[in-house]
């Protein structure tokens, strides 16, 4: 970022324990400001339109719309975030593949549960 700028991170998750640990490790990046954490999808995109965050960790199961259908949203919306999808789900797994070709994301997989 110019001019010592911090990337501001929106954090997109049901599990409570998830955001908070999420919270905590980006914390000890000086150059990194997480600047809200919504749990459910519709709140994402309602806090990406508030906040206007530069990167949303979002995960992609959340009982109220997946993180794929909530990142084409965001994308529409808000095109200048990216959106970084967490999944405990491999690449080649449906979920995976639907992930790695919807625009404007990127999916680094765990690397447990992938073969």
């Amino acid at each position: 970022m110019p001019g010592g700028d911090k990337v501001r991170v929106l954090i997109v998750d049901d599990v409570a324990d998830t955001r908070e640990n999420v919270r905590r490790l980006l914390q000890f990046e000086s150059d990194i400001e997480v600047v809200g954490a919504a749990r459910t999808a519709q709140e994402g995109i309602q806090l990406t339109s508030e906040l206007d965050p530069d990167v949303i960790l979002m995960d992609i199961n959340m009982p109220d719309m997946d993180g794929i259908a909530a990142t084409e949203t965001i994308r529409q919306r808000s095109p200048l975030s990216q959106v970084v999808i967490l999944s405990v789900q491999g690449i080649r797994t449906t979920c995976g593949v639907r992930c790695w070709r919807a625009p404007g994301t990127s999916s680094p997989s765990r690397p447990w549960g992938t073969t």
